[in-house]
C-alpha cells in the first residue's frame, strides 16, 4: 500500500511539472496549425544563429522561426520563470518555458503568437 502512494505521488508530481513546460515539438505543433508554412531557419554556419549568451540564465537553445517571410527568436528556458524574469528586460512575448523575441510592435508577428502559442506580451519592468 505504501509503495502505491509512493508510485502515485511520483506520478503526479512528474505529470504536474510537465505541464508548465512545453518542448520545441509543441511549440512547432501548435504554430504549424495556424501557419502549416512555418518555417525553422537554420543558421549559415556553427558561428551565426540565436547565442544563450544573449538570453540570460536558463537558457537552453534558441533559434529563428519565419512566419509569413518575417522572422522571430525563439528561446528555450530550463523553467517559465527564467523565461519570464528575461522577458522583463526587453519586452518579449512569453509562454510558458519559451521566450518569443523580435515580435514586439510587428502586429503579424504579434497576432501570430498570441493565436498560435498562447503567449503573452511581458513589457520592461519599470523599477
Amino acid at each position: 500500500m505504501i509503495r502505491l502512494v509512493v508510485i502515485l505521488t511520483l506520478v503526479f508530481a512528474f505529470a504536474c511539472s510537465n505541464d508548465e513546460i512545453y518542448t520545441r515539438e509543441n511549440l512547432y505543433n501548435m504554430g504549424t496549425k495556424v501557419d502549416p508554412n512555418l518555417k525553422i531557419v537554420l543558421p549559415k554556419d556553427l558561428a551565426s544563429g540565436v547565442k544563450c549568451s544573449n538570453y540570460g540564465e536558463g537558457c537552453i537553445r534558441g533559434f529563428e522561426v519565419q512566419h509569413r517571410e518575417l522572422s522571430m527568436i525563439f528561446v528555450e528556458y530550463e523553467k517559465p520563470e527564467q523565461a519570464q524574469k528575461f522577458a522583463e528586460t526587453v519586452n518579449a512575448y512569453v509562454t510558458r518555458n519559451w521566450l518569443i523575441d523580435d515580435v514586439y510592435g510587428e502586429p503579424v508577428l504579434e497576432d501570430f503568437v498570441k493565436k498560435a502559442l498562447k503567449a503573452r506580451l511581458v513589457l520592461i519592468k519599470k523599477p
